[in-house]
């Protein structure tokens, strides 16, 4: 049998600070390795952890919810990455993430992005490498651009 688990949104469309509190705190059972937890429970807290990650960050209380989720989605990947649907797109918003202005933000991506890279080693190569090829091709294609336009301008 399979089963599904659901995220739950609120009103404003994004994850309730209660039920992103909940996950956190079967993260911390998890971790004291007492309760098993139960694979849908695990499975829903996943799923929550990556939700609360594609919110966007309007206020600082946005900005530390969505760094409290990067923090326990690095304690937990190791042990749970099997319930992720879309490791790469994880691993492309983790990226994201790290890039971001906010510091706190920057270091908690970091963190969970390299706990991903352990957790599933060939999928961290292979969308990092990707996106190294991405981003060499595009200043590949911007220094050809300005070469042609420094040699335009010797030209004249």
């Amino acid at each position: 049998t399979t089963t599904t688990t659901t995220t739950i949104i609120g009103r404003n469309g994004k994850i309730p600070l209660s039920v992103l509190l909940g996950a956190i705190v079967i993260c911390i059972i998890h971790s004291l390795k007492r309760n098993v937890i139960e694979d849908i429970v695990a499975e829903s807290v996943i799923n929550t952890l990556i939700s609360v990650l594609m919110e966007k960050v309007h206020t600082n209380s946005d900005m530390i919810k969505i760094s409290l989720s990067c923090d326990y989605l690095g304690k937990v990947i190791i042990s749970w990455f099997r319930y992720v649907d879309d490791v790469e797109y994880l691993l492309k918003t983790l990226l994201d993430l790290r890039n971001c202005d906010h510091l706190l933000l920057k270091k908690s991506a970091s963190s969970a992005l390299l706990q991903c890279g352990v957790a599933v080693p060939q999928s961290f190569i292979k969308t990092m490498g990707n996106e190294a090829l991405i981003i060499s091709s595009s200043s590949a294609s911007v220094s050809t651009s300005e070469d042609d336009n420094n040699n335009n301008n010797d030209e004249e």
